[in-house]
């Protein structure tokens, strides 16, 4: 191992990634990918991932946002322009390569 003299202020987190796995869970089961920072000159010195113990706080509020992307959803590919309920043929929406699905 080498060392250096330099001092290394790691003082914040800031997370780079997130992802989420609500399928076939009982609980939606999140990861975050983060990086170990020195807020003041915002160097990054580290990162990790955890993906466990997360506060009930986070996990509601989690909750509250797959719900929020689900209503999201429900509205443009139920509302619009060619769905059931917009008055059109009953057809799903053709994807970028052409086949009707989501």
């Amino acid at each position: 191992m080498t060392r250096t003299d330099a001092k290394c202020r790691v003082d914040a987190v800031e997370v780079g990634e997130l992802s989420v796995m609500a399928l076939g869970a009982p609980l939606p089961q999140l990861t975050a990918k983060f990086a170990l920072t020195d807020s003041a000159s915002g160097q990054r010195f580290g990162a990790g991932h955890r993906n466990s113990d997360w506060s009930s706080r986070t996990a509601e509020l989690l909750a509250q946002l797959i719900a929020s992307v689900e209503a999201d959803l429900v509205e443009s590919l139920f509302q619009g322009a060619g769905s059931p309920t917009a008055g059109g043929e009953g057809e799903l929406p053709p994807t970028a390569d052409g086949v009707a699905g989501f």
